[in-house]
């Protein structure tokens, strides 16, 4: 149990977060309702704040390793290539979202892009960070 906690498992356990956070959002924006989604919404709520507590105590064991240089500074290449993507998306999905909501309510679906693109994110950003850790860069 004294194995030692990656970026890149720490990576994806946030992906995975999101993930749950999209299946809590869409239990939240579903038109239709039935007594089951009740129960299905508490547990995932409760699976959520376990997991929430399963990273936290995942990264305070992995603030108290040895710090790998290399790997931090891809990190951080990574989150600024993967935070101007998001903004581009984000602007994009404002100016449709303005554009379109003189003629539909786009509520549900500006929610479901932002959704939807912080999964995408979450998974390009391993992605993107996995390949600038095995060349080096």
């Amino acid at each position: 149990m004294n194995k030692k906690v990656s970026i890149t498992e720490l990576m994806t356990e946030t992906a995975v977060l999101t993930i749950g956070l999209t299946f809590y959002y869409w239990c939240w924006v579903r038109t239709d309702w039935k007594e089951s989604y009740t129960y299905i919404q508490n547990a995932v709520a409760g699976g959520i704040i376990c997991f929430i507590f399963l990273i936290s105590y995942r990264v305070r064991k992995f603030h108290k390793e040895p710090i790998d240089e290399l790997a931090r500074a891809n990190l951080k290449r990574c989150d600024s290539i993967c935070l101007k993507i998001f903004a581009a998306v984000m602007v994009l999905t404002a100016f449709i979202g303005g554009t379109l909501g003189h003629v539909a309510n786009t509520a549900s679906f500006m929610g479901w892009v932002i959704m939807i693109s912080l999964i995408i994110i979450s998974i390009l950003r391993i992605i993107i960070f996995k390949v600038m850790d095995q060349k080096g860069v």
